[in-house]
């Protein structure tokens, strides 16, 4: 199951209510960047499809979106997509 296209309209609408939103790609994965400033702290949610219907989630109280990114690049995705449910 392609999760993409559901992430990428829930981040246009995360984008129309004034959220810095954006998509990118990190380690060869779609991920998608938004980062809530209304409350004058930022934060941050970062969503990185791993596989079809594996995600790794990413969330930052008082973290932009550049730090948010950094923290998540730490993580082994394919240690991710290689677990087995």
């Amino acid at each position: 199951r392609d999760l993409a296209p559901e992430l990428r309209k829930a981040v246009a609408e995360a984008a129309k209510s004034g959220a810095q939103t954006r998509e990118i790609d990190v380690a060869g994965r779609k991920a998608f960047v938004v980062t809530d400033l209304s409350s004058g702290k930022p934060t941050t949610i970062v969503t990185v499809v791993v596989s079809g219907g594996r995600l790794v989630l990413g969330e930052g109280a008082n973290v932009g979106g550049d730090e948010a990114v950094a923290l998540v690049r730490a993580v082994d995705f394919s240690r991710v997509a290689a677990v087995t449910r």
